[in-house]
């Protein structure tokens, strides 16, 4: 009984592991497409400014607004992420 209790206790921590390493690509990726997004905007508003007062500046300025709305609704998703990375390398650490 005893060997079959470290086996599952050995592949339930391998599993959180696993997991683990999942949240932790998606929290890396979901911070590269934010980087990738503000450099987006940072391009969208240098147009704007060489087009100030006209229809296209306009329709560029909502664009980078847009994805700023994008870049703070992910941020709740990095901040869900974080939590769930942190509670995992607690219960890890705690031998859970």
């Amino acid at each position: 009984i005893e060997k079959l209790e470290q086996e599952l206790k050995i592949r339930d921590d391998r599993d959180k592991h696993a997991a683990l390493e999942r949240l932790k690509e998606k929290q890396r990726q979901i911070e590269s497409q934010n980087k990738q997004d503000w450099q987006r905007i940072f391009d969208l508003r240098r147009k704007a400014m060489r087009d100030r007062g006209t229809e296209a500046s306009r329709e560029l300025e909502r664009e980078a607004m847009d994805i700023q709305l994008q870049i703070s609704r992910r941020g709740q998703d990095v901040r869900d992420l974080a939590s769930q990375v942190e509670k995992l390398e607690a219960d890890a650490r705690d031998g859970r």
